[in-house]
């Protein structure tokens, strides 16, 4: 798929399609679990060019005739799909940019991202955008700006799953093994 995406963003007069774009934009930064960084990179241009098209979007273009045609003739929902709409491509440029290792813009779109705190991307927005500090040596954001938050959410939160109050747990003991603070590291 990246070599043949390449060869696709390589042709000058390549029409290529929101579908096709979104796909490549969720796809080529994982691959697998293998995670090249040449696909995260026709990753980020296909969310550059999704980022185009949303200027002035064609609702059927992005979610297809039938979906269009049904909030076409009502103003409020379109407004929030084209929320939806963004705080996906939001989502998949800051997962595109850390794959990229290009962290700074991992946190810039994720910041974007999260100012909605009720985002269907709460969690992992944070869970990545702390990873994107800790790989800038940004230690005490992430624990301030993401696990923390995390942690808050979980409190104030009525039913959320244990493992996800672990997971946070682990990933604050790994920011102070990064950070050489060992007990508190066990103490997490």
């Amino acid at each position: 798929s990246v070599e043949a995406v390449r060869k696709l963003f390589a042709q000058k007069d390549a029409e290529i399609s929101v579908a096709d774009l979104k796909w490549i934009a969720k796809n080529l930064p994982d691959c697998g679990g293998k995670h090249p960084k040449e696909g995260a990179t026709l990753a980020l241009k296909a969310c550059k060019l999704l980022s185009k098209k949303l200027k002035k979007p064609i609702l059927a273009d992005w979610l297809g005739p039938k979906k269009a045609a049904e909030i076409a003739g009502n103003p409020e929902k379109v407004k929030k799909m084209l929320v939806v709409l963004r705080e996906q491509l939001m989502f998949l440029t800051a997962n595109a940019s850390f794959w990229a290792e290009d962290y700074a813009t991992t946190v810039d779109a994720l910041s974007k991202l999260l100012k909605n705190e009720k985002t269907p991307y709460f969690w992992d927005g944070h869970f990545l955008r702390a990873l994107a500090f800790r790989k800038l040596k940004k230690f005490q954001d992430a624990l301030n700006e993401d696990y923390g938050k995390i942690s808050m959410a979980i409190l104030g939160a009525k039913n959320t799953e244990d493992s996800l109050y672990f997971k946070v747990q682990c990933k604050i003991g790994d920011t102070y093994v990064e950070m050489g603070e060992y007990g508190k590291a066990t103490a997490a």
